[in-house]
């Protein structure tokens, strides 16, 4: 079987779990949405990105980093309150005989993956892989190259079809999403098995969404956060498909109804 392997390097990046206010933690992976909505920043052309979302597709993420560091910085909010409550009034702009911007302010931690290197697989019709990568020869993307953040410019991207096949394999050799049962592509008769066993902490994972009312309603795919052995211990490991020896599990991504 072929996949289109996009290779992704950066200096920094930053994947944010949902949900967190005065803390911004991240995944040590993208999202699948993060991943796609990398893919239709390269394709950079409505028509092509409404054919490849519809398109029926299947992705696997991997990667790894060098490790994280922790800042604080300033988030900003624009609502009244909170301006009245920094300048004193709504009229005023200026701390200390310099002007500021308006609204509040609120310190924030934040955490940032050193070097991410990030690879997706995907899964899909000949003609749409060969699109994608097309796209990468005759780029029209709709912004600069970046993995979530704007900021986190990617630095390299290689794009490749690959020839993957089932083994086993006995390392995940990185961080990588492992769909439940019910989302997975290309699972073996003991994947619900290797699931159960695999120790890891269960996500709901955003994919494609919908524009409803001006808010993006996205629909998730059930996957653990996982990085390290194929358990073993009572269990004889099943084959899976595999690429240079990595496992990929790949998730099934379907359109919001």
């Amino acid at each position: 079987m072929k996949l289109l392997r996009i290779g992704i390097k950066a200096s920094t990046g930053h994947f944010a779990i949902p949900f967190l206010i005065f803390e911004r933690k991240t995944f040590p992976i993208p999202m699948y949405s993060t991943a796609i909505g990398f893919v239709c920043n390269i394709l950079g052309d409505e028509a092509k990105i409404n054919q490849f979302l519809s398109s029926g597709f299947s992705i696997a993420i991997v990667g790894d980093h060098d490790g994280v560091v922790e800042e604080y910085t300033w988030f900003r909010n624009l609502s009244k309150e909170s301006h009245i409550t920094k300048f004193g009034y709504s009229l005023n702009r200026e701390i200390n005989n310099e002007i500021e911007h308006p609204g509040g302010q609120l310190p924030v931690k934040i955490q940032t993956l050193i070097n991410p290197r990030i690879n997706l697989f995907l899964k899909a019709k000949e003609d749409i892989l060969e699109m994608i990568r097309e796209s990468f020869e005759n780029p029209r993307y709709t912004s600069r190259l970046h993995l979530g953040r704007s900021e986190d410019v990617v630095d390299e991207v290689a794009v490749e079809l690959v020839n993957c096949e089932k083994k086993q394999v006995f390392n995940t050799n990185g961080y990588t999403w492992i769909p439940s049962p019910e989302f997975a592509d290309e699972i073996s008769d003991s994947y619900e098995e290797l699931y159960k066993k695999i120790v890891g902490s269960a996500y709901k994972v955003s994919s494609v969404y919908t524009a409803r009312n001006n808010k993006r309603v996205f629909k998730f795919i059930h996957a653990k956060l996982y990085c390290g052995a194929i358990p073993m211990i009572k269990f004889k490991i099943p084959e899976v498909l595999s690429w240079n020896n990595t496992p990929l599990f790949l998730g099934r991504i379907q359109l919001p109804k």
